[in-house]
């Protein structure tokens, strides 16, 4: 804390991030980690799930004396932070699939990895080409979707969805199988 006062950083970062359940969490958070270590910082560490009071508790995180924050996804509770001009806040880094390009972002591109693929699968002989996919992901304007929708249009092919309620593995064999059963194989 001394050291901060009179340097004016504190050498430690925020992360907020959703659901941090999730082995998909713990890579990242490692990920991170490893960054932050290198370069002599601390980091904090947020869950920004959706819930009842969530989001204040986050913003009341900012009181923290942090040098940056890193934000993956979440990109309405970011968005509902910098709609706020009046909260001081330090450097953010958005990250992941669903960035702000409003702030510093790094992105993944998900709909040019979900042509490749299925273009790929078409290109080897595939006719019935299903996507599976949690259902509270399955939106209109999601990257994935659209990039499936895309190429099964331009190859004039019926789009198949496969959702799941839950995600992970179990639930994702649980629902092909009761898919495959009502259906039929996907190529």
């Amino acid at each position: 804390a001394a050291r901060a006062l009179v340097t004016g950083q504190s050498r430690m970062v925020i992360l907020w991030m959703p659901s941090l359940s999730e082995p998909y969490a713990a890579m990242v958070i490692h990920h991170i980690q490893e960054q932050v270590i290198q370069h002599d910082y601390e980091m904090i560490i947020r869950d920004m799930r959706p819930r009842a009071g969530n989001e204040k508790s986050l913003l009341r995180s900012l009181r923290w004396p942090v040098d940056g924050m890193l934000v993956l996804d979440g990109k309405e509770t970011l968005r509902s932070l910098l709609a706020n001009p009046q909260r001081k806040r330090p450097p953010i880094v958005h990250m992941g699939a669903y960035y702000d390009r409003s702030v510093d972002c790094v992105g993944v591109d998900l709909r040019a990895g979900t042509v490749l693929a299925v273009r790929h699968l078409i290109n080897t002989g595939c006719k019935r080409v299903a996507y599976l996919v949690p259902s509270y992901f399955n939106l209109e304007g999601d990257d994935r979707r659209e990039g499936y929708l895309q190429v099964l249009n331009e190859a004039g092919l019926k789009p198949e969805f496969i959702e799941s309620f839950y995600s992970g593995r179990a639930a994702a064999a649980s629902t092909v199988k009761e898919y495959v059963k009502k259906n039929g194989c996907p190529d």
